[in-house]
């Protein structure tokens, strides 16, 4: 009897399982079947908002399926990854990435979430280079002659962020380490502001990258002195280095993913 009625229990349990699976799968062979939110943890405007938006643009295109953005913004990308480790994890609430994702847990003690164990990867989108910029009337007009006003003028310089520990801070706290120089660094809740501060001369200096600045560059609002890779990019192959302009063995590279909450079923 007793054997008879584990027999029954487990051909239940596997009734439930099989079915179950079935169910995943044919959830995971119609996903999606509403909008799928996109958050970005920077403000709208910003290059990690425009980049998204043209992925975003060809996956519509390719799927015939509705992804929106969503920008939350603030406490260098942690309030909006904080919002997406919370979120179902069902596929509809994805979170876009970038090198804060790695460097936050080091600067934030008490983070609402886990970064390695909250998190599901679902692909890198694009590695990236940084531009150095600056105001166009600075005196400084080169790597160098920027380097030696810094250390000829400790923390009098101010340098834009969007925030701490973010991806336009850390490589900035880099950069006057190894050359023992020292600014003062300004952290934004909304990046875009960063520049917009910048072009007016009430900061002096910034990382940004090609596509928050270019515009600006070509219309004479902000001057470029470097790239922040180790090696100069193709499509401005006359701008000099940070590391070829003396700060020898300088590398910084940005990039960006989507990542789904950790739960979320691979199929999907």
């Amino acid at each position: 009897m007793k054997h008879r009625k584990f027999a029954v229990h487990a051909c239940v349990a596997a009734a439930m399982m099989f079915g179950a699976g079935n169910m995943a799968a044919q959830s995971a062979a119609e996903f999606p079947v509403k909008p799928v939110t996109v958050i970005v943890p920077f403000d709208g405007g910003s290059s990690q908002e425009g980049l998204l938006r043209s992925y975003v643009q060809s996956i519509q295109e390719a799927s015939g399926r509705q992804f929106l953005l969503s920008p939350r913004p603030g406490a260098g990308t942690t309030v909006g990854t904080a919002v997406a480790a919370k979120a179902p994890a069902d596929g509809y609430t994805i979170l876009s990435v970038s090198p804060a994702m790695a460097i936050t847990p080091s600067v934030y003690p008490d983070l609402p979430y886990d970064a390695a164990r909250d998190f599901a990867p679902i692909s890198l989108l694009t590695k990236q280079a940084y531009l150095l910029v600056v105001h166009p009337a600075a005196p400084y007009k080169t790597m160098r002659e920027y380097i030696e006003y810094a250390r000829t003028h400790p923390g009098e310089l101010n340098w834009s962020s969007s925030g701490a520990g973010s991806a336009t801070h850390l490589p900035g706290e880099l950069l006057h380490y190894l050359t023992k120089t020292q600014v003062t660094f300004v952290h934004y809740k909304a990046g875009s502001q960063r520049l917009v501060d910048l072009m007016a001369g009430r900061v002096h200096v910034t990382m940004a990258s090609f596509f928050n600045v270019m515009a600006s560059i070509k219309a004479g609002k902000l001057r470029a002195l470097a790239v922040t890779t180790d090696k100069r990019v193709p499509i401005w192959a006359d701008l000099a280095t940070i590391d070829e302009q003396g700060v020898t063995g300088y590398d910084f590279s940005s990039w960006a993913g989507l990542v789904a909450p950790a739960r979320t079923p691979p199929a999907i």
